[in-house]
């Protein structure tokens, strides 16, 4: 079905948006995001008083792999809850690794233990993103730029790495293509995994210019 064009008059000025009711579906799980409400062509136009604008999105599956204990039921409702919302808008896989795998009481070789576990599940066409206190601090919608940014860049998957207590391996860290920051403070693996979930579907809903952020 055909993309409807629409012009509004507002007052003095005008702008246009245009309407896809359907994504196609691409090989390898890749999805178009559709297109929805365009911002206004008039500067003059108030933009706060305007539909969010949508982008036209090529979205590849999403992987967060998380190092920890096993979780609360609470945080599984919750992260299942997130995880049936991103699905409506691209594939994704939570990967959980048990924190400490080797039962070691030497926190380095923990570590890199945690980290030979996290590499296995990381492609080399893959493009990784590490959550660390001192990566990248972004807001809501710089986080769906550099989704969608990643997004053009990769043919596999958009990885999201949470270490463990001890944080990530040096493995991980040289294989990482980005790291950011959810918060300065230092947040419970479990945490960070609801916090991650709950923004990766706001950046869905910028992305989609859909009513969800403000």
């Amino acid at each position: 079905m055909a993309c409807i064009q629409h012009t509004l008059q507002h007052r003095n000025c005008h702008f246009s948006f245009s309407l896809c009711p359907r994504s196609r579906t691409f090989s390898a799980g890749e999805q178009m995001l559709p297109v929805g409400i365009c911002s206004s062509t008039d500067s003059h136009v108030d933009n706060t008083q305007l539909p969010i604008r949508a982008r036209s999105v090529k979205t590849v599956p999403i992987r967060i792999v998380s190092v920890g204990k096993n979780r609360k039921d609470g945080v599984d409702a919750i992260t299942e809850s997130y995880l049936v919302k991103i699905r409506r808008y691209c594939k994704v896989e939570d990967v959980q690794i048990r924190s400490n795998p080797s039962n070691t009481s030497d926190v380095t070789a923990q570590v890199e233990a945690e980290a030979e576990k996290v590499l296995r599940t990381i492609s080399s066409k893959d493009w990784v993103i590490l959550l660390d206190e001192r990566g990248q601090q972004a807001t809501s919608e710089k986080f769906a730029s550099i989704i969608e940014d990643a997004w053009s860049r990769i043919p596999s998957a958009l990885v999201f790495c949470i270490g463990g207590p001890y944080g990530h391996g040096s493995g991980v860290v040289q294989r990482a293509n980005q790291s950011i920051r959810l918060s300065s403070m230092v947040l419970n693996h479990q945490v960070a995994l609801i916090v991650l979930l709950e923004q990766v579907y706001r950046a869905c809903t910028i992305l989609r210019g859909e009513k969800y952020h403000h």
